[in-house]
């Protein structure tokens, strides 16, 4: 059974897969209160969630749109990890790694974007 769908070998989404994975462990700190966690899990999946919907469009509009709501996202989990940190419930180490992750994401979708945008005004 070979991939069927684009975005399963897309390099963003698979990115976006790897940080929802890495996060995990901060899901599971019973330290960390429930709405902060629900808030980083449901952003982490919009994600990778709303990058896997742009692969179904068509329209290069829709597309952008697509990925300027999966990049808002991406600053999102930046802003929640950045709270946890100060708040002392999230290592610098793993906020460092959470951040590299989310910053190679986010210029990957900056980068869509701005093809998108390209090939709209074209």
């Amino acid at each position: 059974m070979g991939n069927q769908f684009h975005f399963e070998q897309f390099p963003a989404y698979i990115e976006a897969e790897s940080f929802i994975l890495n996060i995990q462990p901060c899901l599971r700190n019973k330290q960390i209160s429930y709405l902060a966690k629900d808030q980083l899990n449901c952003a982490s999946l919009r994600i990778a969630l709303n990058i896997a919907e742009e692969s179904g469009k068509y329209i290069k509009n829709e597309k952008r749109h697509y990925y300027t709501i999966a990049r808002g996202s991406v600053h999102e989990c930046v802003a929640i990890l950045r709270i946890l940190k100060l708040q002392e419930q999230l290592s610098d180490e793993d906020f460092k790694a959470h951040y590299q992750r989310l910053t190679t994401i986010s210029k990957m979708l900056s980068g869509l974007i701005k093809a998108m945008s390209n090939q709209v005004s074209n």
